[in-house]
């Protein structure tokens, strides 16, 4: 039998890793306190045929920041983040899997 894994990575590493800029912000007076999002970042959709893909824009929510970067995290997970699309800058980061385990427990 042969088990292929995904290679998972906490979601702060890859931050790090990238030099990407993690944002969270709170929320008053909403059903969740804190969303969390990649600066500038947007994910590509429809992965299978790029030539017609659209981009969207994802956050993670939660009411603690922990929550909210553990909901970021599976959402990006497996997903291509494209940074200044149809520029001379853009971008593209392919992940094979995002976590959030290192707590900030705030």
């Amino acid at each position: 039998m042969k088990i292929n894994l995904l290679d998972k990575k906490e979601i702060l590493a890859f931050e790090k890793e990238y030099g990407l800029e993690l944002i969270i912000n709170e929320k008053p007076n909403n059903e969740y306190k804190f969303y969390a999002f990649f600066e500038g970042s947007q994910v590509i959709n429809n992965p299978v045929r790029k030539s017609e893909h659209w981009l969207d824009f994802v956050a993670g929510y939660g009411n603690t920041i922990d929550e909210a970067l553990y909901s970021l995290a599976r959402q990006l997970s497996c997903r291509t983040l494209i940074f200044s699309p149809n520029t001379k800058d853009e971008r593209q980061i392919d992940n094979g899997g995002l976590v959030h385990t290192m707590l900030l427990r705030r």
